[in-house]
């Protein structure tokens, strides 16, 4: 091992681990006396993007393994921050801290493994500090077919793309009910897709959303619909034709929660509006929103009720406590727009 680097670094999402990303591991394995594996979009909802925890992912990459390759394997969870990128990277290098990347000071020693394919990819371009090498195309696979075919019950496709250690952990999961839930979800999605699809231009959907907050707590609904059943989201929604955008989101506001505060006084409590437009913060397509934050001051709590889109027994307030530690809990990026507020005020 004496020419080998002293620390590799691969970082993908693995939603799953299919051959092309074993390929990679073990490159990098064969090239490093360790190797970091930081698996990113840990602490997310489970949605058809995001099916698998860090741990359910970690499990399924180390039974590909050998003894001998485990041992010299870490892992990393690294959650997202999808509009503080800085903070993303200050996580990662925290992260890679834990497993001894800051005991090498040899400059060349750092290699970090993956392939350079597309937008996707930008994040390799993220360390200037560390040596790269590509891994190159190391199969036709991609995750998102990957996962088409695990909610569509295509048996014979997974076992052709994915590992048999991973075929044999998700085989198991076809007819649970949390399975089943999401093969609805995506049945949603391609639906929902192909009312757009003879669109001679792309599609971009414009919505709002609110973030009240009130005693360090924050108006939250529970989704009753597909996409994002049973997840909490800021109260919100699709902007109308005829709508100034902040009419909308008041509107919103009032069908989901039935919020008894004068929209004027609404009006007037807001401290900042901002877009939220990361290109894959919606399944449902390129969907732009614009959030308003409203704080309403200290004082009792004002009666809410969930209404319209909105589920009557998980609409109300949170505190912030609670929404901090329930990340997983949220839709979309809702999690992340409350976080860029609530750091500001």
């Amino acid at each position: 091992m004496s020419n080998m680097q002293e620390m590799g670094i691969y970082i993908g999402r693995l939603q799953p681990p299919h051959n092309a990303h074993l390929a990679a591991i073990r490159h990098g394995l064969s090239k490093s006396k360790r190797l970091s594996i930081v698996l990113g979009s840990a602490s997310q909802a489970k949605t058809i993007k995001n099916p698998w925890t860090t741990k359910e992912r970690e499990r399924m990459v180390r039974a590909c393994l050998t003894d001998e390759e485990n041992a010299r394997l870490s892992v990393i969870a690294a959650k997202d921050y999808l509009y503080r990128e800085n903070v993303w990277l200050s996580a990662l290098q925290s992260g890679l801290s834990r497993v001894g990347l800051d005991e090498i000071t040899e400059e060349g020693k750092i290699t970090l493994f993956g392939h350079d394919k597309d937008r996707s990819t930008y994040y390799l371009h993220l360390f200037p500090m560390w040596g790269f090498e590509d891994t190159g195309d190391l199969g036709d696979i991609d995750a998102t077919r990957v996962r088409a075919m695990f909610f569509t019950g295509a048996v014979d496709g997974l076992k052709q793309n994915v590992p048999w250690p991973v075929f044999q952990q998700l085989i198991p999961e076809m007819g649970t009910e949390k399975y089943l839930e999401l093969v609805e979800e995506y049945k949603y999605i391609l639906d929902y897709k192909k009312l757009w699809s003879n669109s001679p231009f792309p599609v971009t959907f414009v919505t709002t959303d609110a973030v009240i907050i009130k005693s360090g707590h924050v108006l939250l609904v529970k989704r009753r619909g597909y996409p994002g059943r049973g997840l909490f989201a800021l109260p919100g929604g699709f902007l109308e034709q005829h709508e100034r955008i902040i009419d909308g989101c008041l509107r919103e506001t009032e069908e989901e929660t039935q919020l008894g505060v004068p929209k004027e006084e609404l009006k007037k409590r807001i401290v900042e509006q901002r877009v939220f437009d990361h290109p894959d913060r919606s399944l449902r397509g390129r969907t732009i929103t614009h959030a308003s934050c409203i704080d309403l001051g200290s004082g009792p709590l004002p009666k809410v009720k969930g209404a319209d889109d909105a589920d009557p027994h998980g609409t109300g307030w949170m505190p912030l406590r609670d929404v901090f530690a329930n990340e997983e809990g949220f839709f979309e990026d809702h999690f992340h727009i409350v976080d860029y507020f609530v750091s500001r005020y």
